[in-house]
C-alpha cells in the first residue's frame, strides 16, 4: 500500500536507463555510420589516386626512357639519368602504397558495414561536390547540444541517478502492506475440532513494518546514490564540454575543405601547364634537369590533391554534421546509403519521442 516512493523511483530509474541505453546505441550506430563513411572516401581517394598515379608512372617512364637515350647519345649527365630513375622510383612507390590502402578500406568497410564492395565497382569521386556556406558557429553549437544522441543518453543517466536518490531514501518511512488468504480444504485444520468436510476460511490483514534503527545503512545508501548523481553530472557536462570541442573542430576542417577545393583545381591546372613549359625549356637546354624533375613531381602531387580535396569535403561535411547530431544522406555515395537509412530513420524517431516526452 506505501513504500514511501521506493518502488516509484525504482521504475522511474528503470525507464531512463532505457531511454539512456536506447540513445546510447544510436550515440554508437551514428560513429559506426560515420566510421564507414571515412572508410568509403578513403577507399575512394586512393582508388582514384591509383589511376592518377598510374599515369604519372607512364609519364616518368617515358621521360626516363628519353633521359636514357640522350644519355647514350653523350647529351645527358649520369646524375640526369639516375635523378630520373628515382623520380620514377619514387612514383611506383606512392602507387604500390594507394593500392594497398584500397586493399585497407575495403576491409575496414566491410567490417563496419557488414559487407565489402563487390570486386569490379568502382567508388564515387566527388566531382558533384559543390562549396556550401558554413553557419555561424554560435547557430551550430545551439542545437548540437540537443540533437546529438550521446548527449541525450548522459541526461537520462542523470535523470535515472535522481530517481535512485527519492528511492534510496523511501527506506526513512515506514512500508505498509495489505494481506489477504482464502482457502479450502479437507479437513481444513483452522477448524477445531476437525471435520472430515470441506470447509473455506479466509482472512486479510494490514501490515507495518518501520526499521528505525539500521546503524546508518539507509544514510550511507541515500550517501552513495548522491555520489552517483554527481557522477552522472559530471558525465553530462563532459559531454557538453566534448560536443562543442568537436563542434568547433569539424566546422574548422569544413572551412579548411572548402578552401583546398578551391585551390586544388587552380593548383592542378597550372602544374600541367606548368609541365608543359618546363619540357620545352628542358629540351631546348634552358632549364636544369633538376627543374624538369619538380614539375613531373608537382604534377603528380597536384593531380593527388585534387582527388583528395574532394573526397575530403565530403567527407569534412559529414562529420560537420555529425558533430551537430544530424547525419544525412547529403553527399552519400548510392553504395551505403541503406546502411545510412536504418540509423538515420532509428534517429529521428527518437528525436520525436524526446519531443513528445
Amino acid at each position: 500500500l506505501f513504500t514511501g516512493g521506493a518502488i516509484g523511483g525504482q521504475k522511474e530509474a528503470a525507464d531512463r536507463q532505457r531511454q539512456a541505453a536506447g540513445s546510447a546505441f544510436l550515440a554508437t550506430a551514428s560513429d559506426v555510420a560515420m566510421d564507414a563513411l571515412t572508410a568509403y572516401w578513403s577507399w575512394a581517394k586512393a582508388f582514384h589516386a591509383t589511376g592518377s598515379f598510374t599515369s604519372a608512372v607512364a609519364r616518368l617512364e617515358s621521360h626516363a626512357r628519353d633521359v636514357k637515350n640522350q644519355f647514350d647519345a653523350k647529351a645527358a649527365t649520369d646524375n640526369d639519368k639516375l635523378a630520373a630513375e628515382v623520380l620514377l622510383d619514387q612514383t611506383r612507390l606512392k602507387l604500390e602504397e594507394s593500392v594497398r590502402r584500397i586493399s585497407v578500406a575495403r576491409a575496414r568497410l566491410a567490417f563496419l558495414t557488414g559487407r565489402e564492395p563487390a570486386e569490379g565497382v568502382v567508388p564515387d569521386t566527388g566531382t558533384n561536390v559543390a562549396a556550401e556556406a558554413v553557419i555561424p558557429e554560435s547557430s551550430c553549437l545551439g542545437r548540437t547540444e540537443v540533437a546529438r544522441s550521446v548527449r541525450l543518453a548522459r541526461e537520462a543517466e542523470l535523470n535515472a541517478a535522481r530517481a535512485l536518490v527519492e528511492a534510496a531514501r523511501a527506506d526513512y518511512w515506514p512500508r505498509v502492506s495489505l494481506t489477504a488468504h482464502y482457502e479450502e480444504a479437507n479437513p481444513n485444520n483452522l477448524f477445531f475440532p476437525p471435520e472430515e468436510k470441506w470447509n473455506s476460511d479466509a482472512f486479510a490483514g494490514v501490515t507495518a513494518t518501520w526499521n528505525l534503527l539500521d546503524w546508518g545503512v539507509t544514510r550511507g545508501k541515500v550517501n552513495e546514490s548522491k555520489a552517483r548523481m554527481r557522477q552522472a553530472e559530471l558525465r553530462l557536462r563532459q559531454a557538453d564540454e566534448q560536443i562543442e570541442l568537436e563542434g568547433k573542430e569539424a566546422r574548422a576542417n569544413l572551412q579548411n575543405a572548402i578552401g583546398r577545393l578551391a585551390v586544388s583545381g587552380r593548383l592542378e591546372k597550372s602544374a600541367r601547364r606548368n609541365l608543359e613549359v618546363a619540357r620545352d625549356l628542358w629540351g631546348n637546354g634552358m632549364i636544369r634537369h633538376s627543374e624538369l624533375l619538380d614539375a613531373y613531381s608537382r604534377l603528380t602531387d597536384a593531380e593527388y590533391e585534387a582527388i583528395a580535396a574532394r573526397a575530403d569535403l565530403l567527407l569534412a561535411r559529414a562529420g560537420y554534421d555529425h558533430s551537430r547530431g544530424w547525419l544525412t544522406e547529403r553527399y552519400m555515395p548510392d553504395d551505403i546509403k541503406a546502411f545510412f537509412r536504418t540509423v538515420i530513420e532509428a534517429r529521428k524517431k527518437t528525436a520525436a519521442e524526446a519531443a513528445a516526452k
